[in-house]
């Protein structure tokens, strides 16, 4: 695999890079171990970034994550319903070695099947490929059958790479402290809202409960809100709310022991990272979208609690079971208070 090599190459496979921070390493680390046995040249398109489509920020090189990051202007057609892109090279970082002004044309565009993992057996990827999705599943390149290294490699890559992977045990936080990631921000759209569903306190408290620990870390981005809801507690401190924060917030939720974290790649990959590392003990939520119960993989050892109830599956099935009286409730756009209602 080669990355920032000569350009142009014999086989190209471009990576569309999107969403926040943890959408952009899924997609990142995706990228390099599904091709890592090849010498194909990844390009990551940057594009929506700085043309003003993206909500986010792109953050990778940040985190020194070197790669060839180009921005593109995109045509996108069919033919005999096959999808193809045309691009033009406008400007590239990360690399000092693509010519702007390269066209590349009728690039078949291959699209993420499902919001969940999928065995790359069933794609067919083209020698020269326009890749697009989240691919949010660790399988992708935490697998012997798709990245036989260790992925903290793929974090390790040149002597300037900040160590995401492995916490250095002098510096890890004590063992009595849990960290909380408390997403509200963009999630308290109506949008955001209904797709992806916020996890309400009673699955923090319970959560908090169950975690045993003495005293806890509230990363958020929403401090304000994150204060009112656990400002109750006087062993609680709060970090985060500037944008300038990401990247040191997600650094350090690697180095807990004890995490609990919301239905938000960014913190989901902190967790795993920190759970690779050194067994963190980790507490996810579920469901992870409001219109269907899919997601990240989450590892057999983490504890997964109902995002409003902060109840388990079984005590959920149990509630279910030993229910009396049914209730048909119909509703128009307001699907995400449903779990509301029932809880109650």
């Amino acid at each position: 695999m080669k990355i920032g090599s000569p350009f142009p190459s014999k086989k190209i496979k471009i990576v569309k890079l999107s969403g926040g921070l943890g959408n952009q390493l899924f997609q990142y680390l995706f990228a390099c171990a599904t091709f890592k046995t090849s010498n194909d040249w990844i390009l990551f398109d940057v594009s929506d970034y700085f043309n003003g489509l993206a909500k986010r920020n792109f953050v990778l090189e940040k985190l020194g994550l070197q790669g060839s990051y180009v921005i593109c202007q995109k045509t996108n057609y069919y033919d005999n319903d096959v999808h193809y892109v045309d691009l033009k090279i406008l400007s590239a970082f990360g690399c000092s070695n693509i010519r702007m002004g390269t066209v590349l044309q009728r690039i078949p565009v291959i699209t993420e099947k499902e919001i969940r993992y999928t065995p790359l057996t069933e794609y067919d990827f083209p020698e020269n490929v326009y890749i697009e999705g989240y691919w949010q599943s660790y399988q992708y390149w935490d697998n012997p059958t798709n990245y036989a290294k260790n992925y903290f490699d793929l974090l390790n890559r040149t002597p300037q790479t900040p160590n995401l992977g492995i916490a250095d045990t002098k510096h890890k936080w004590a063992e009595d402290i849990c960290a909380i990631h408390f997403r509200r921000g963009d999630y308290n759209t109506e949008i955001n809202e209904q797709y992806h569903g916020k996890c309400e306190s009673e699955y923090f408290f319970h959560a908090m409960h169950l975690s045993g620990a003495k005293q806890f870390h509230v990363y958020s981005d929403d401090i304000d809100n994150a204060q009112e809801v656990f400002g109750q507690f006087d062993n609680v401190k709060f970090f985060g709310g500037a944008a300038n924060d990401e990247i040191d917030n997600f650094k350090s939720l690697m180095l807990y022991s004890h995490l609990i974290i919301s239905n938000s790649s960014y913190s989901y990959l902190a967790a795993y990272f920190a759970f690779a590392a050194h067994q963190a003990r980790v507490i996810s939520p579920f469901p992870w979208y409001t219109f269907k119960d899919v997601g990240p993989d989450i590892p057999a050892q983490w504890l997964r609690l109902n995002r409003v109830t902060g109840s388990t599956r079984l005590e959920d099935a149990k509630q279910i079971n030993e229910a009396r009286i049914s209730v048909i409730i119909p509703v128009h756009n307001r699907h995400q208070y449903l779990r509301h209602a029932v809880a109650s």
